[in-house]
């Protein structure tokens, strides 16, 4: 373990469970956590009050509460090679402030849908579903007014719904690798001024 009295790196590959006791008493503002064996993370994380991000990295049999995303300070989340094959769509979540997030990366996480609760995070800027096995996009996604960047890129999505085009404030939008059929390329290319390698 690496760490400040604000910022703490936990790299241990044969961890299975966090110290939860010794994290929820801290003035934790950032929280980085590699471990390939690491099997959950549950709701015990909301009890460090300061935390504003959070990292996790570990290993496909991982599982995430997803309450945890309401924690009240959180504004940066990146969650990678985590099972979240599972994950409800509204889960835990459902009527949850979500405001404080800024930014959320959930990639290579087997995620089978798009997150119905994401399309509430208002001040959301950056999201990043990189990785994963989504094949459709909800059509409240043009609710999030504050989006500029948006990583799709390596799921299964083949179309986008219309009111997706709406959404003239992205600056960036990454959809490589996606079996999107030509007519969506084709507007996507018109709509975002984006090309596709």
């Amino acid at each position: 373990m690496n760490s400040t009295d604000e910022y703490l790196l936990i790299k241990d590959h044969k961890l299975k469970e966090l110290p939860y006791e010794l994290l929820g008493h801290s003035n934790l503002r950032e929280l980085d956590i590699l471990a390939k064996k690491l099997q959950g993370v549950d709701k015990r994380l909301l009890d460090i009050k300061q935390l504003k991000k959070l990292s996790i990295t570990s290993g496909e049999k991982c599982s995430f509460a997803p309450s945890i995303l309401a924690h009240p300070k959180l504004q940066v989340i990146s969650l990678k090679n985590l099972n979240l094959e599972d994950w409800k769509r509204e889960g835990d979540l459902k009527n949850q402030n979500l405001d404080n997030i800024e930014k959320i990366f959930i990639n290579s996480c087997n995620l089978l849908t798009f997150p119905d609760f994401l399309c509430s995070m208002k001040n959301l800027k950056e999201l990043s579903l990189i990785g994963n096995k989504i094949k459709t996009i909800p059509e409240a996604i043009y609710l999030l007014k504050n989006l500029k960047r948006l990583h799709l890129e390596n799921n299964q999505i083949k179309t986008l719904p219309e009111p997706f085009y709406e959404m003239k404030q992205l600056t960036y939008l990454g959809l490589d690798s996606n079996p999107l059929d030509a007519d969506t390329k084709s507007r996507v290319i018109n709509n975002f001024k984006i090309t596709f390698s």
